[in-house]
């Protein structure tokens, strides 16, 4: 199901609030939401203790809140339904819905959660790439100069890759592994959304049609 162009661009985090509590933002968010396709970055602020979060797959809107199927997850945190229920106030996005935490006692229980997002991009340009073998999987989102690479190669490896407009390039995974290039044959690209425009990807794919891409030989 394609979304609505309201949704489809580039989106940061302002804020979020856990169980009532006061909005803050402790993490670099970036979230890069296609037609169909989103990729979503996490970088702690401060002292790097707390752990990256990466993630993405497609994503789904039924009239009233967002679903969030994640087909790669670096560390698995969002095991249970990502569901939020979207808000607009003034040119802002507000989620709110329920999120699972431990407690000291190693017990999970759920709170509410509120996040604000502000868009960054308008996403008049995307492309949404993905890569499925036996042992590899990876997704590539780009939007309007920005991207998000993820990437796993079998068990304990992750790699990814962000990419921003007049900002370094973030490169961040473990197992030794780093994000594949889009257009990449080796790791067999090929284009998820419909909507996008294969011509950007490069030498290793190519599209035939809407819905059959191919790889392009050397």
């Amino acid at each position: 199901m394609v979304l609505p162009d309201l949704f489809v661009g580039v989106w940061v985090r302002e804020s979020i609030s856990v169980d009532g509590g006061p909005a803050r933002e402790a993490e670099d968010v970036v979230w890069l939401q296609g037609h169909e396709t989103f990729a979503d970055v996490r970088i702690p602020l401060g002292d790097g203790t707390s752990a990256v979060e990466a993630f993405g797959g497609t994503t789904r809107w039924d009239g009233s809140a967002l679903r969030w199927d994640h087909e790669l997850d670096w560390h698995g945190a969002f095991a249970e339904t990502d569901l939020g229920r979207i808000e607009w106030v003034d040119d802002v996005m507000v989620e709110r819905g329920a999120m699972a935490v431990t407690s000291f006692d190693g017990a999970r229980h759920e709170v509410a959660y509120e996040e604000v997002w502000r868009r960054e991009a308008a996403g008049t340009s995307v492309l949404a790439l993905g890569a499925a073998a036996v042992a590899r999987r990876a997704l590539h989102v780009a939007i309007d100069g920005w991207s998000v690479t993820l990437a796993r190669s079998g068990p304990g490896t992750f790699a990814v890759r962000l990419v921003r407009p007049d900002a370094p390039t973030v490169e961040l995974g473990e197992g030794g592994l780093r994000a594949p290039e889009p257009g990449d044959a080796a790791w067999g690209w090929s284009v998820r959304d419909e909507r996008a425009d294969a011509s950007r990807v490069g030498p290793g794919v190519e599209t035939v049609s809407k819905h059959d891409v191919r790889r392009v030989l050397p």
